[in-house]
C-alpha cells in the first residue's frame, strides 16, 4: 500500500515520459523494502502503466470524438 502511495506522488506533476520511466527498483530502494517485499514495488509500477494506458485510451476516444485536447498533459492524482 505504501508502494502505490509514493508512486502517486512521484507522479504528480510529471510529463508521461517521465511517469513510464519510474522503475520498481526505485520504489523498492527509496521505501528500503527487503527482498520479500518486492513484489510491492513491481505492482506500484504495473498500476502506473496500467493509469498512463487507461489515460491515453481514453483520451484517445475524447479526440475521436471531437472534444479538444492541447499540449502535452502533466500526471495527476
Amino acid at each position: 500500500m505504501v508502494s502505490l502511495f509514493v508512486a502517486t506522488e512521484w507522479v504528480k506533476g510529471k510529463q508521461m515520459e517521465e511517469v513510464l520511466s519510474i522503475k520498481n527498483t526505485e520504489i523498492a530502494k527509496h521505501l528500503s523494502l527487503p527482498p520479500v517485499k518486492l513484489h510491492c514495488s513491481m505492482l506500484a509500477e504495473d498500476a502506473i502503466k496500467a493509469a498512463v494506458k487507461d489515460y491515453e485510451a481514453k483520451r484517445a476516444s475524447a479526440t475521436a470524438s471531437g472534444e479538444s485536447t492541447t499540449g502535452q498533459k502533466t500526471a495527476t492524482a
